[in-house]
């Protein structure tokens, strides 16, 4: 009876751990699917200008009722964030079809020696920042 006993917690201890486990990644996977999350890179293009450098790209967003906005932060003289901001008026009915929205914003910087990072609506987003030659 011991060993029956046993072995009944020992498959309740492992059927736990694995439905913990389902639970973890399954959850993060509905997440994901839920939110505006982006799993491949954003390219960012980098034109600089006369002391500025002119951030712009495009975003597939899950509905063409969603607006986007950009602006840059300054976290430190060598490093900026890019903030997209995503909303949708609640007031209006529309269609879940996904839409590429642009972007542009301006950082006012050095022509070298700075760093980028990416935030939409507060989450860090994965980007590739594709430098221009001037003029280009």
């Amino acid at each position: 009876m011991k060993d029956a006993a046993r072995r009944l917690t020992a498959f309740a201890v492992v059927a736990s751990v694995f439905s913990y486990g389902v639970l973890l990644v399954g959850g993060n996977i509905v997440e994901a699917n839920s939110t505006n999350i982006i799993v491949a890179p954003t390219v960012i293009r980098d034109t600089p200008e006369k002391g500025a450098h002119i951030l712009s790209g495009t975003l597939v967003l899950p509905s063409p009722c969603d607006e986007l906005s950009a602006h840059t932060v300054e976290v430190s003289t060598s490093s900026f964030v890019i903030t997209l901001s995503t909303w949708q008026d609640p007031a209006v009915t529309c269609t879940q079809d996904k839409v590429s929205k642009w972007f542009q914003t301006v950082a006012f910087a050095p022509q070298k020696g700075i760093s980028f990072a990416a935030k939409l609506d507060g989450q860090d987003m994965p980007m590739i920042i594709e430098h221009v030659a001037e003029g280009q």
